[in-house]
């Protein structure tokens, strides 16, 4: 059986507002973010933004922009 021992990152996606996600994950809760290592093109069309951690990062997506 093969064991996990790290995550590299996961993703969370969301039609909420985003802008309103960011102020609560980072100004609320303290957590970094990272730039987001996409192509301009896909930024463009994919918002969303990507909080680091110390064992790996999460990406928070938004699947229906408005």
């Amino acid at each position: 059986m093969l064991k996990v021992t790290r995550i590299n990152h996961s993703a969370i996606g969301t039609r909420a507002e985003l802008a309103a996600m960011q102020h609560f994950y980072v100004d609320v809760l303290g957590i970094n973010t990272v730039e987001r290592d996409i192509p301009a093109k896909l930024a463009d069309k994919i918002p969303g933004f990507w909080m680091q951690f110390p064992n790996g990062q999460v990406h928070v997506i938004q699947s229906d922009p408005a």
